[in-house]
C-alpha cells in the first residue's frame, strides 16, 4: 500500500464523521414529540409529571387545535386566572417567564411562565376568564437540551473535524512524496 493511504482515509472519516455523529443526536430530540399537553381555554387539563423539575405554561397563539385553527396575538388578554395545582391540591407560584418563543413549522408559542415541582405526580392546570377560546401548553421545554446538544456537536465537529483534516493533510502529503521517489 502506497505512503499516506491509510492516514488519508482515516482523515477522510474522521472529517467526515465529525459532521454526521451531531446530527444523529441532534436530530432526533429536535424531532421528538414532547410530553406537553395542549388544552382550550377557558378550561381545565391534566398533565402527569413524569419526574420533578420546571414546566412551562405556553401560549399556543398560532396552531391547529382539533381540527380548528388559532390564529391570535401573542400578549394574552387581560382577566384571565390561571391555577396550577398539584396532585394534593396545593396551588403552584406560575412564575412569569416571556423569554421564550418556539416555533415548529405552522406552529408558534410563547413561554407565560414555569411552575417548579419537587416530585413527580399529577398537576392540574385551570385558566378562567377571558373573552375568547385560547390554547395553550404545558410542559418541560426542551430548549436548555438542544443548545447543549448544540454546543456539544460544535465542540465534536471542531475537535474531531480538525485531527481528520490535519490526517487528510498529512496523508495527501505522504501521498506525494511517494510519487516522486
Amino acid at each position: 500500500m502506497r505512503p499516506g493511504i491509510k492516514r488519508l482515509v482515516a482523515g477522510l472519516i474522521l472529517f467526515l464523521g465529525a459532521f454526521i455523529v451531531p446530527v444523529l443526536f441532534v436530530l432526533p430530540v429536535i424531532m421528538a414529540k414532547s410530553d406537553e399537553v395542549q388544552f382550550k381555554a377557558p378550561g381545565k387539563t391534566e398533565f402527569t409529571a413524569k419526574d420533578a423539575g420546571r414546566f412551562y405554561l405556553w401560549n399556543d397563539f398560532q396552531t391547529v387545535y382539533a381540527g380548528k385553527t388559532y390564529n391570535q396575538s401573542e400578549k394574552l388578554p387581560g382577566g384571565l386566572d390561571i391555577h396550577i395545582k398539584d396532585a394534593n391540591g396545593h396551588e403552584l407560584t406560575l412564575l412569569t417567564d416571556t423569554s421564550i418563543s418556539e416555533n415548529n413549522g405552522t406552529d408558534s408559542k410563547k413561554s407565560i411562565g414555569y411552575v417548579e415541582t419537587t416530585q413527580p405526580g399529577k398537576l392540574t392546570i385551570e385558566i378562567t376568564g377571558g373573552t375568547e377560546e385560547r390554547i395553550f401548553s404545558f410542559g418541560k421545554s426542551n430548549i436548555l437540551k438542544i443548545f447543549g446538544l448544540i454546543f456539544a456537536s460544535l465542540g465534536t465537529v471542531v475537535f474531531f473535524g480538525s485531527i481528520g483534516f490535519g490526517l487528510i493533510i498529512w496523508g495527501t502529503i505522504r501521498l506525494l512524496q511517494g510519487r516522486k521517489g
